[in-house]
């Protein structure tokens, strides 16, 4: 039977002398070759049919569609026989459905696929079959609704062999394996094995030599096959073993087993076999191989993985390309990312909104900044903002914290923020939290608020609204380092007293790269020195000097605004500095004065 390509399906509600097929020609449509959309279910939101889920899973490349002529109406016949089938074997009704088929709808070999719906009530301990490379199906009663023995059964015509773990039928990756009571769903596919001898993805499957291989690369989730480019695979294979990510989402969404892993299938001489399915960080060996899953990430709107598969004695290579020697992320391949940000999946509170992804944010929002006691601080810009823009990012485990590698964020022993690049497994943030991994992502949109506190909670992390320059958490001036997080507060001064004190700030302009405009000159000029300024130690200390005098004036002057009393102590002593210089100045011309005089 074809696996790809146009099928027609003829489904036959079947009547005796004695016994009914309970669900009416329409039920039988609309569980069948309908759309799903007529399906009433609390179980699924996306209900699937038999010729909604081949066409799903194959992204159109098979597509089974309604019989016609001879009286057959939306691929939905009806026969009747002369025959009681109460308690009769199911084969033995088979046959009378077949001899009645013939006469009324002419040849059953004029279809490419034959369902057979029979009435209830024929012998106990079945309920359906399919024959294997053949074009013929039967079910009994209702089960003719159910979704998962529909693709199950057809699934046999079309070639496909069983799915079992540890026992038969017990795959629940692979429609093959368990079937359920189940109208409309689960909606998922089948495993590697099945996708593979499919052929559906062959254009997006590595075949690895199994006698002579290591091999570290990434494997696509199937369910963005229609996303991929050439040179991504979907399904990895090496002799009789295929692997796929086991993505739970779209039409996958409810496979029941082993969900967002790595799923590793054995085909054996009737039926594939479930070895395993790992996790990020997790290893699976057999035969002297292992199958190691480095770790998740995703690149626009795509989930992929990084797997290492390796004979023993070879090293793993997850510590390769992506990864450097300690395990920990090699961030030189994210440096010409986003200017410091965060994903807009982020969460962080806002007053009056409660919880809201970082997306949502808007200029004038108080964000939380510490949450005991709770503390807020005015969003009054944003450096970065882009909905379109797709940067990579570091995530944090186990907070999920997604921000660039050059974003800060505090940590415990410090006194000041460091660049995420810096962060490594085992770390203790300020907000208590020990890191246990750190992977990398890659989203659409990137955001970084600047708060009047100068830092903010992200995903429950005190995190820095600054980043970091040449991976380093401070600018050396001589002996003396200074915190780019102090720095980059400080710098902003300005910004800050005007939406403070003089306008509201509820609006401002970006670059067509989404920087706003206030940052943007600032930020290349910084760049540029930095680049300058490593060709020549002397430049580099005069020039930073300078930086750091001016902005000791902007800090000296901050400090004096936020301290009412001390400011007009300092108002009265220069005052009175003024008045003494204005009377030293006057007795001078006086004396000058009479000298001429004289």
């Amino acid at each position: 039977q074809r696996v790809q390509g146009e099928s027609n399906v003829l489904v036959i509600r079947v009547k005796s002398k004695d016994a009914d097929n309970t669900l009416s020609k329409s039920d039988l449509y609309n569980h069948i070759l309908g759309d799903g959309s007529d399906i009433s279910t609390m179980r699924t939101q996306n209900p699937g049919t038999l010729a909604q889920t081949y066409d799903d899973c194959s992204f159109g490349k098979m597509k089974f569609v309604p019989a016609r002529g001879n009286g057959i109406e939306d691929g939905v016949g009806f026969v009747e026989l002369d025959e009681y089938t109460q308690g009769v074997n199911f084969r033995t009704v088979e046959n009378w459905v077949t001899q009645a088929v013939n006469e009324k709808y002419g040849s059953v070999d004029d279809y490419d696929h034959i369902i057979y719906c029979l009435p209830e009530g024929t012998s106990e301990g079945w309920l359906a079959y399919g024959y294997m490379d053949w074009y013929r199906s039967v079910y009994n009663d209702d089960f003719c609704a159910q979704h998962s023995a529909l693709i199950h059964e057809v699934g046999h015509n079309i070639g496909l062999s069983h799915s079992n773990e540890q026992g038969l039928y017990k795959d629940q990756t692979c429609l093959l394996g368990f079937s359920y009571r189940w109208t409309g769903g689960p909606r998922m596919c089948f495993n590697a094995h099945k996708n593979h001898f499919l052929g559906w993805y062959e254009d997006r499957t590595l075949n690895l030599d199994p006698e002579e291989f290591s091999w570290s690369g990434s494997i696509t989730a199937f369910v963005d096959y229609d996303k991929t480019d050439v040179n991504e695979y979907v399904i990895v294979t090496f002799g009789n073993i295929f692997m796929q990510y086991n993505r739970a989402k779209g039409i996958n969404e409810q496979v029941m087993e082993k969900m967002d892993e790595l799923v590793i299938v054995e085909q054996g001489e009737d039926a594939s076999e479930n070895l395993a399915g790992i996790r990020e960080g997790e290893k699976f060996e057999f035969d002297g191989t292992t199958v190691e899953f480095c770790y998740e990430y995703s690149k626009g709107d795509k989930d992929l993985i990084k797997v290492s598969v390796y004979r023993a004695g070879e090293g793993s290579g997850c510590s390769n390309r992506d990864f450097d020697t300690d395990g920990q992320p090699d961030n030189s391949a994210y440096e010409d990312t986003a200017f410091g940000c965060f994903s807009g999946e982020m969460i962080v509170v806002v007053e009056g909104k409660g919880e809201i992804p970082m997306r949502d944010l808007e200029l004038g929002d108080k964000v939380l900044t510490l949450s005991n006691p709770p503390t807020f601080s005015s969003l009054y810009s944003f450096g970065h903002k882009s909905d379109s823009e797709q940067a990579h990012y570091l995530q944090i485990l186990p907070s999920k914290l997604e921000l660039t590698h050059d974003h800060m964020v505090f940590i415990t022993g410090t006194q000041h923020a460091v660049p995420a690049s810096s962060l490594r497994v085992g770390d203790h943030l300020a907000s208590g939290e020990v890191i246990t991994a750190i992977n990398q992502v890659t989203r659409r949109g990137v955001y970084a608020p600047f708060t009047t506190s100068g830092d903010l909670l992200v995903n429950g992390v005190l995190v820095s609204s600054y980043v970091a320059y040449q991976g380093s958490d401070h600018l050396a001036v001589g002996p003396m380092q200074f915190s780019y997080h102090w720095l980059s507060h400080t710098f902003t001064f300005p910004r800050r007293l005007w939406c403070d004190h003089i306008s509201e700030c509820t609006t401002e302009s970006y670059t067509d790269d989404g920087l706003s405009l206030w940052v943007h000159f600032p930020h290349q000029v910084m760049r540029w020195w930095l680049d300058f300024s490593d060709k020549s130690a002397f430049v580099t200390f005069l020039g930073n000097l300078c930086i750091l005098s001016i902005l000791s004036i902007l800090a000296c002057l901050e400090f004096l605004l936020h301290r009412k009393c001390t400011l007009l102590a300092w108002a009265v002593f220069a005052y009175r500095i003024y008045l003494s210089s204005r009377r030293d100045y006057q007795k001078k011309i006086s004396n000058v004065s009479r000298g001429k005089l004289a």
